[in-house]
């Protein structure tokens, strides 16, 4: 498990020049949109693809966040992987990303979403004092996902550092699940509490940074 910091992230979101061939679409779940199937679907889909072809992108990632977009598990698979097939058919590489709270995550969540093309899955932690969480709390509900999910998606594990953060209880709650040995398919990210959108932005860059492959020094993000 690799551990990043908020630093770290908004440095690169903010270093190298603006342009490059790499596109981000953010998909937020709040918006009213007409709807994440059918017509809608496509529709949005379709915009997307325009913006790749008017920008000649060589690289399309797609965040989508929200609350809770597990709930709308399978419109955002659709849609993840109807972006992924026609990135393919254009030699346009593709990633996607999905930012929550964890809600409604398991394994076969999990399973679908990386069917679909999502790289990450981020979840966002809030860690409290031990006197909080004697008997338990959403956050190791979470974390009791996490450890089943991470074998089937990689995950990012989003914390907010700030107090009253329990920095203990979250290593041993960690240590249990054997998360810490989970090499690349779990990742601790050490950030303040943000908008949804601009975690999505930090995901993206986060990931970027992980990548082992070529693909991490892609151009910065339009």
């Amino acid at each position: 498990m690799r551990v990043l910091f908020e630093e770290d992230v908004r440095a690169r979101l903010a270093g190298g020049p603006p342009g490059g061939t790499a596109l981000s679409c953010l998909v937020d779940l709040h918006v009213p949109w007409p709807g994440l199937r059918g017509v809608g679907a496509r529709e949005l889909a379709e915009s997307v693809l325009r913006r790749v072809a008017e920008r000649r992108a060589g690289w399309l990632d797609l965040a989508i966040f929200g609350r809770e977009p597990l709930r709308e598990l399978g419109a955002a698979a659709a849609l993840s992987s109807g972006l992924q097939r026609a990135c393919l058919a254009w030699g346009v590489g593709f990633a996607a990303y999905v930012v929550g709270d964890g809600a409604g995550l398991d394994a076969a969540a999990a399973r679908q979403l990386a069917r679909a093309g999502v790289a990450r899955l981020q979840v966002a932690l809030e860690v409290p004092r031990r006197s909080a969480h004697a008997g338990g709390g959403g956050w190791l509900r979470v974390l009791d996902a996490a450890a089943q999910a991470c074998a089937r998606i990689r995950l990012v594990l989003r914390v907010n550092p700030e107090p009253p953060c329990d920095f203990e209880a979250l290593m041993g709650a960690l240590e249990e699940r054997g998360l810490p040995a989970a090499g690349p398919a779990v990742a601790l990210y050490l950030a303040r509490r943000a908008p949804w959108a601009q975690q999505a932005r930090e995901l993206v860059a986060l990931s970027a940074l992980l990548e082992a492959s070529p693909e991490a020094a892609r151009a910065p993000r339009a």
